[in-house]
This record gives C-alpha cells, sequence and structure tokens, in this order.
C-alpha cells in the first residue's frame, strides 16, 4: 500500500492555514439558503418540488457521510462528521419547518375554509 506525506513546508502551509481562521469560515456560503431568497419566482408546486428534491439529495448525502465514518481510520474524521451530520440534521429541519409554513399558508392547501 503506498503511504503519501506533505512536505515539511506543506507540513508547515496546511498547519497555518488550520490555524487561521476567518470571518468566511464561520458562516460560508450557501446556495441553498440563497436560493429561498428569490422563491417567490416559483409557484407553490415548485416550492414544494425544490424542498422534497433537496431532502432526498441531503439524505443521499447523510448515507454518504455515515458510510465513510464506517470506513476511515482518522482519529478526527468522527469529528468532522458529526460536524457535518448535525448540519444536514438541521437543514433537514429548516426544510420541514419551511415546507409546514407553505403548505400552511397556501389558501388552497392550508384552510379548511373555501370561498
Amino acid at each position: 500500500m503506498e503511504q503519501l506525506r506533505c512536505t515539511d513546508i506543506g507540513e508547515a502551509t496546511l498547519r497555518g492555514w488550520i490555524r487561521d481562521i476567518k470571518p468566511s469560515d464561520l458562516f460560508p456560503g450557501e446556495p441553498i439558503r440563497t436560493k429561498i431568497l428569490g422563491f417567490d419566482l416559483l409557484t407553490f408546486e415548485e416550492q414544494i418540488e425544490w424542498i422534497v428534491a433537496v431532502k432526498s439529495a441531503l439524505t443521499k448525502k447523510r448515507d454518504e457521510i455515515e458510510s465513510y465514518v464506517e470506513n476511515s481510520n482518522s482519529k478526527f474524521q468522527a469529528f468532522a462528521n458529526q460536524d457535518a451530520l448535525g448540519a444536514l440534521r438541521a437543514r433537514m429541519d429548516w426544510l420541514n419547518t419551511m415546507m409546514f409554513e407553505l403548505i400552511k399558508n397556501e389558501p388552497d392547501h392550508g384552510s379548511s375554509e373555501q370561498a
């Protein structure tokens, strides 16, 4: 089995990158979150379809991460994956809340009163 290793310069650069915490590291850009800002352009049905598609993709990503944890031998991989899984769970909760609110507030879906 081939084993790769950083040069001393590469390791020093990597250490510096790890230690340097930038504001952009704390709240990275999220296209999913940004796309929500234009949701008024979609029909109700398109909004629901989009949420369902994102939730499906997140579920696949979660399964990928869980599988990766099982096959990793890095002692810090579990911590990184814990963070990733927590972020995915939070995103799923956010989408569930969003879908609930959309359905509840959609005149044809959220009310038992008919005009």
